[in-house]
């Protein structure tokens, strides 16, 4: 934890320091905690490929898949996609390919969006 040491009421140092530390080195009037800003952190937006497939449901899956038979795009998408080590949700190239799914008809209308723009759980981070 932070802690402000106060000598005549002015702030004279900041020390990192347990709990334990400052009662036995410290009065208690001596010192108080600081208040650092808590800054949050920022994790990537990247899930296992498993876990991108699994946010469409087994009937888009499907015609997915039915669709690069047919479509060299797609298909080239699902080759990238499968040798992935991850998905990163906010990259443009991830995002342009499902976007591209919706547009072929394979997704339906705003779907693309909900699957990339879920809230990403820990169980689906690589």
């Amino acid at each position: 934890m932070q802690y402000e040491i106060i000598e005549n009421g002015a702030v004279v140092n900041t020390i990192i320091a347990s709990p334990e530390f400052m009662a036995e080195n410290y009065e208690a009037s001596a010192y108080r905690l600081a208040d650092v800003p808590v800054v949050p952190v920022q994790l990537p937006r990247q899930i296992t490929v498993g876990a991108f497939k699994a946010r469409l449901t087994s009937t888009e899956r499907k015609a997915i898949r039915a669709l690069a038979q047919a479509d060299a795009d797609v298909e080239d998408y699902m080759d990238l996609l499968n040798s992935a080590a991850y998905v990163d949700l906010d990259d443009a190239r991830t995002r342009g390919g499902l976007m591209l799914m919706e547009q072929a008809g394979v997704l339906g209308e705003g779907r693309a969006l909900a699957v990339l723009d879920a809230p990403v759980a820990p169980a689906e981070r690589p």
